[in-house]
């Protein structure tokens, strides 16, 4: 499915900055919403433009805004892009962060706007099947302050309700020749609507076990991060609480379609080469076995559908990230990586390389990144309706 578009603008008010917070719900307004079909009526757009507030932050506030678009029943979803309305010192940061360290910069599906004017952010969802559900919704807002060490989900806003059964309507085109059939439009239940937006969510025949596993070049790939030398899973750490929840709601939500079953669910446990080769690859697999005990003790899973990728030390994710990145003795880093093997001192080469400073940023920069459960997949299978 194509990206959610999304334009911001801004302007200043002459008036005095009105005092508002992250919790005041006043201060994000929705406005100009509509559903519009298209010429043959099959498939609709909604737009939308979503007003904040200026000061809704404080100077050390992150505030993250989802727009969520939800059916009555609960059944069906669409998430937009997140928005980040940064206070003013964590604004700064975020830009030096831009400046020194491009490559670690979060882009995908996140937009930042300022927090000291007025914002109107324009939502347009791609073509959507002209489906009653649509036309019976509502849209809400999900909203996550971020401050310093805390990190606060607040309450769901509902932005609006829509029950317009009475409009709906599927228009056909005209048909010239009698015995030509007109399409039908296909049936997609709740996990092949999942699939559109969640990346890591797939049907089984896109499985293989020659594929390759290179976190790096997955699309919304679900990350789950672990301390130096430690196969347990942390939710404090970094944003594990944050994807483990996310993993945990997607994977529920499909084990509950009752048109699909899970096939299969990849699990990529990797380690960072700091130490021996021996210790790092038990710990890679130990990660992996981690993630999957962490999944199965909260949906009820056979074994037989896990698959279990022992990563070992990450060197092929350090080489994405390197050859990706702008670091200094870029080439002399990736030409060691390239021609020295692991068993022959590929680390201890690159510990020697211009007096360790490259080795050091590596260390810094990437190493953390490497320790993780770093690959995700859910595959699904449509069950037979005739059985």
């Amino acid at each position: 499915m194509n990206s959610f578009l999304i334009i911001i603008s801004s302007f200043f008010v002459s008036m005095t900055a009105i005092s508002t917070s992250a919790q005041n719900c006043d201060s994000i307004k929705i406005k100009d919403f509509s559903i519009e079909k298209n010429l043959q009526g099959d498939s609709v757009s909604l737009r939308f433009n979503l007003l904040v507030a200026p000061g809704i932050t404080k100077a050390n506030d992150e505030l993250s805004l989802t727009p969520i678009l939800i059916d009555i029943r609960g059944n069906q979803s669409f998430t937009f892009p997140s928005i980040r309305v940064n206070g003013k010192i964590r604004e700064k940061i975020v830009r030096r962060k831009e400046v020194l360290h491009p490559s670690e910069t979060e882009k995908d599906s996140i937009y930042m706007v300022a927090n000291r004017q007025w914002n109107t952010i324009s939502y347009s969802t791609p073509m959507l099947v002209n489906e009653l559900w649509v036309w019976q919704a509502k849209l809400l807002l999900r909203r996550q302050l971020r401050r310093c060490c805390m990190e606060k989900e607040l309450d769901m806003v509902e932005l609006l309700a829509w029950n317009r059964s009475e409009e709906y309507s599927i228009v056909k085109p005209e048909i010239k020749d009698k015995a030509e059939v007109p399409e039908i439009l296909p049936h997609k239940c709740v996990t092949e609507i999942l699939a559109e937006t969640e990346k890591f969510v797939e049907p089984i025949e896109n499985y293989s076990t020659d594929r390759k596993l290179l976190a790096g070049e997955q699309e919304g790939a679900q990350i789950v991060y672990f301390k130096l030398a430690k196969a347990e899973i942390d939710n404090s750490y970094l944003d594990n609480e944050k994807v483990l929840e996310h993993i945990i709601d997607v994977t529920r939500r499909i084990s509950e379609d009752p048109e699909v079953e899970i096939a299969r669910v990849v699990l990529l446990g990797l380690s960072s080469p700091e130490g021996a080769f021996d210790f790092n690859k038990q710990l890679s697999g130990k990660r992996a076995e981690a993630l999957k005990q962490y999944i199965t003790s909260r949906i009820a899973l056979p074994d037989s559908c896990f698959a279990l990728v022992n990563g070992d030390e990450g060197w092929e994710e350090l080489r994405y990230k390197v050859e990706r990145s702008d670091m200094a003795d870029r080439a002399d880093v990736l030409k060691i990586i390239d021609s020295v093997p692991i068993g022959k001192g590929r680390e201890g080469q690159l510990q020697r390389l211009k007096k360790g400073v490259p080795y050091r940023f590596l260390k810094e920069h990437f190493f953390p990144q490497l320790r993780r459960a770093g690959y995700i997949k859910v595959y699904y299978r449509m069950k037979d309706k005739d059985i």
